[in-house]
C-alpha cells in the first residue's frame, strides 16, 4: 500500500467482549463449540455481508441489519425461541457459504478437518433454517 501510495483499511468486526445480550456478554450462557460457533458466525456473516455489499454499491437497509443483529444474537444466545421469517431467511442465505468453504478446501488441496467441520456446521445450520421455512 505504501509503495502504491494508497490507503488500505482493515475491516472491523465485533469482538466477543463487545457483543452484549440483555446486558451480559453474548457468549456468557452459550457453551459448546457448535453453539458458540453458530452465534459468532451469525454475527460475522452479517457484518461481512454488509461490508461486501457496500463495496459493490448495494445498500442493505440499516433496519434489516439492526433487526438481524438483535434477533440473531438473542436467538443464538438462547434468549429467543425463534427468528422472525425475514431474519431467518436472511440468516439462511448467509449460512449458504458451505459450498465456498468446500471449494477452497478442494482447490487448495488442503484436505483440512477444520474446513470439513466448518462446512458441515454451515450446511447443517443452513438446512435447519430452510426446514423452518417450509
Amino acid at each position: 500500500a505504501d509503495a502504491a501510495d494508497v490507503t488500505v483499511t482493515a475491516p472491523r468486526y465485533s469482538r466477543p467482549r463487545d457483543v452484549i445480550v440483555d446486558g451480559e456478554p453474548a457468549l456468557s450462557d452459550v457453551s459448546g463449540f457448535r453453539d458458540r460457533f453458530l452465534l459468532a458466525d451469525s454475527l460475522l456473516h452479517l457484518e461481512w455481508f454488509v461490508r461486501v455489499a457496500a463495496a459493490d454499491g448495494i445498500d442493505v437497509p440499516s433496519a434489516l441489519v439492526e433487526r438481524t443483529r438483535e434477533e440473531s444474537l438473542a436467538y443464538y444466545a438462547g434468549d429467543r425461541e425463534r427468528l422472525s421469517p425475514t431474519v431467518r431467511r436472511f440468516q439462511r442465505l448467509l449460512f449458504a457459504d458451505d459450498a465456498w468453504v468446500r471449494r477452497v478446501d478442494e482447490r487448495y488441496d488442503l484436505d483440512s478437518r477444520l474446513f470439513r467441520l466448518w462446512e458441515r456446521l454451515l450446511r447443517r445450520e443452513h438446512d435447519r433454517l430452510a426446514a423452518e421455512d417450509r
